[in-house]
C-alpha cells in the first residue's frame, strides 16, 4: 500500500488532505485484495470441484444405484399434480431459470416460486414416507 502511494505521489493534488488520500489508497487496495480472493475462492469452489467430479469414472454399482434412484425420483415427480410437476421438470431437467418458466407459463414469478416450494415439500414428504416403509 505504501509503495503504491510512493509511486503515485506526483498524482497527489494539494486540494485534498494527504491523510485522506493515503486512506483512500488503503481502502482501494483492500477492495482489490478481497476481489481477487473472491475470484480465487470461486475458481476453487466451482471449476476445480466440477472438474474432479467430471473426471472420476463411476463404479458399476454407483451407476446401477444412480439409475434406479433416478427412476424412482422420476416416478415420484410424475405422481405430483401437474401444476407442481411442470416447474420442477423445467427447472431441474430442462435447466430453465425461474424467470424463463414464469414467462413460458405466463405466471408471476412468485407463483412459480410457490409451486416449486410446494413441489419440493411434497417430494420430501414422499421420500420420508418411502424411507419409513423401506425400514
Amino acid at each position: 500500500m505504501l509503495i503504491s502511494a510512493y509511486l503515485n505521489l506526483e498524482q497527489f493534488e494539494a486540494r485534498a488532505n494527504f491523510k485522506s488520500w493515503i486512506y483512500k489508497i488503503a481502502i482501494n487496495k483492500c477492495r482489490d485484495f478481497w476481489r481477487k480472493q473472491k475470484a480465487v475462492q470461486k475458481f476453487w469452489d466451482e471449476k476445480v470441484y466440477h472438474y474432479e467430479m467430471e473426471c472420476s469414472i463411476p463404479e458399476p454399482e454407483d451407476y446401477v444405484i444412480t439409475r434406479s434412484s433416478t427412476k424412482e425420483m422420476i416416478d415420484t415427480i410424475n405422481e405430483l399434480p401437474t401444476i407442481y410437476r411442470e416447474p420442477i421438470l423445467l427447472y431441474y431437467f430442462k435447466d430453465k431459470s425461474l424467470l424463463e418458466i414464469s414467462s413460458a407459463k405466463k405466471l408471476p414469478i412468485s407463483t412459480v416460486k410457490t409451486r416449486m416450494r410446494r413441489a419440493r415439500n411434497q417430494l420430501k414428504e414422499k421420500s420420508l414416507l418411502m424411507e419409513i416403509v423401506a425400514n
